[in-house]
C-alpha cells in the first residue's frame, strides 16, 4: 500500500502554460500552492490512476475546505502499480524518464500525455492538430 503524498506523479499544473510541474513539499503538506507558481486548484495524478478533484466531491461534509479534502485523499493508503517514489526538484515526466514502463505500455502513456497537453482550440479558425500516431 502507498500514499499519493509520497508519489513524485502527482503534479499541478501551470494555469498559465498548461505544463505539469512538481507537486512541491509545501504542497503536499498543507494542500495548497504556492501563490506564485499560478497553479490549479486540484492536484493531478500523471498516470491518471485517480481523479483527485471528483474523488473529493465524494468526502463528507464533516472535511471542510479545499485543502483539508486534498490532504484526506493523498493521505489515503491504496494500491497503486504505477506508484513512483517522489524526489524533490523533479516533475513527473522526469519520474516518468527515471521509471520507464514497459515497451507495450509506452503508447498508453504517449496517449496519455498527449490527451493531457493537447487541446482543441477554442477558435474556430485554428487548427486542431491530428492525432498522435505511432507506427511499428
Amino acid at each position: 500500500m502507498v500514499k499519493c503524498v509520497g508519489c513524485g506523479y502527482l503534479a499541478l499544473r501551470s494555469n498559465s502554460t498548461g505544463q505539469f510541474i512538481e507537486a512541491n513539499d509545501e504542497f503536499r503538506e498543507t494542500g495548497k500552492p504556492r501563490q506564485q507558481l499560478d497553479a490549479s486548484a486540484y492536484p493531478l495524478c500523471f498516470q491518471k490512476v485517480i481523479d483527485i478533484q471528483e474523488m473529493s466531491m465524494g468526502l463528507p461534509e464533516s472535511i471542510r475546505g479545499r485543502p483539508k479534502r486534498i490532504i484526506e485523499i493523498i493521505e489515503t493508503e491504496r494500491s497503486c502499480e504505477d506508484y513512483s517514489s517522489w524526489r524533490m526538484g523533479f516533475g513527473p515526466r522526469e519520474h516518468l524518464e527515471m521509471y520507464p514502463p514497459a515497451p507495450e505500455e509506452w503508447v498508453l502513456v504517449l496517449e496519455n500525455i498527449w490527451k493531457c497537453t493537447h487541446r482543441r482550440p477554442s477558435h474556430p479558425n485554428r487548427r486542431w492538430l491530428p492525432d498522435l500516431v505511432i507506427e511499428n
